[in-house]
């Protein structure tokens, strides 16, 4: 196991984790589905951005939604020449001490995280101090940041929902996987417009008609994207990154157990007591995800 890896990947949550656990209290409060208030709103779906399920497509592109909102396009170009000449041991250095700056960067954000939950009024005082050419620079920073929670956020409800993150299921439904296509839409419905292939799909049901497709997709446009009731949510998500990160199997009871300790997600808190109880709750979640590994 890469001991960096995962010490980076520990303190990404530290910071992930309370913005997540907010998304999801959101989404339960609001009958399973991810409401904004006007000014996320208006920032989603401004003329001239791709839609965020776009970056399902590629999970180079997902995962580096997050650089391109805290750093600038000049500092991702050096480290791009520097990763061109550099051996894969420095390569993973390099990406390591990216990740580092990532979470350091992250915890420095002050100003727009606090406005989409902040009145007109509070954000158009804020924004009246920006300068024009800042706010514009603001504004495309917190669209990266937003797209970078909002892609996250969906392709850890679909392993924990099906086993299988959004990125791959994305790529078995271009493949021609019909169930794969539903599962997908049911996560996120702006797939249904944001990927070619899913805008293709549906023209090809509707001009065969193809009434049996239809009928599946129907229901899953109308299906709650967290249907299922789930215990120890949080617990559930940090296995589910850990999982996505290739880290979760190779942990030792003891070692996971510290991790969620850790992270405020289990514990004495919880209720428990011993890391016995934690592999009967991880073996749950290798059961719901249809993973084959146990510990």
């Amino acid at each position: 196991m890469n001991t960096k890896h995962l010490e980076s990947v520990i303190d990404s949550m530290k910071f992930l984790i309370p913005m997540i656990q907010d998304i999801i209290s959101d989404i339960e409060n609001d009958n399973g589905y991810i409401k904004f208030s006007s000014q996320g709103i208006a920032l989603v779906t401004r003329d001239g951005l791709p839609p965020w399920s776009s970056f399902y497509e590629d999970p180079l592109k997902m995962r580096g939604l997050i650089n391109r909102a805290l750093f600038e396009p000049e500092e991702l170009s050096q480290l791009q020449q520097a990763i061109q000449t550099s051996t894969p041991e420095q390569v993973q250095e390099l990406k390591l001490d990216l990740q580092r700056k990532v979470i350091d960067e992250m915890r420095d954000l002050e100003i727009y995280p606090s406005l989409e939950s902040s009145s007109p009024d509070q954000v158009a005082t804020v924004l009246s101090a920006i300068d024009a050419t800042e706010k514009t620079q603001l504004d495309i920073k917190f669209h990266f940041l937003l797209y970078s929670t909002l892609t996250h956020v969906h392709h850890y409800l679909a392993l924990l929902t099906y086993g299988r993150n959004l990125c791959d299921l994305v790529a078995d439904a271009k493949s021609g996987d019909d169930d794969a296509f539903c599962k997908v839409v049911r996560i996120d419905r702006t797939s249904l417009f944001g990927i070619a292939y899913f805008q293709k799909r549906l023209i090809r049901a509707q001009v065969e008609g193809d009434p049996q497709f239809l009928k599946k997709l129907a229901n899953a446009v109308q299906a709650k994207p967290l249907g299922a009731k789930y215990s120890h949510k949080m617990l559930m998500f940090v296995f589910a990154i850990l999982d996505d990160e290739g880290l979760l199997y190779e942990l030792s009871r003891d070692k996971l157990m510290t991790i969620c300790e850790e992270l405020g997600v289990y514990g004495y808190d919880f209720g428990v007591e011993d890391p016995e109880s934690l592999r009967s709750l991880l073996n749950k979640y290798r059961r719901r995800t249809r993973r084959q590994n146990q510990i």
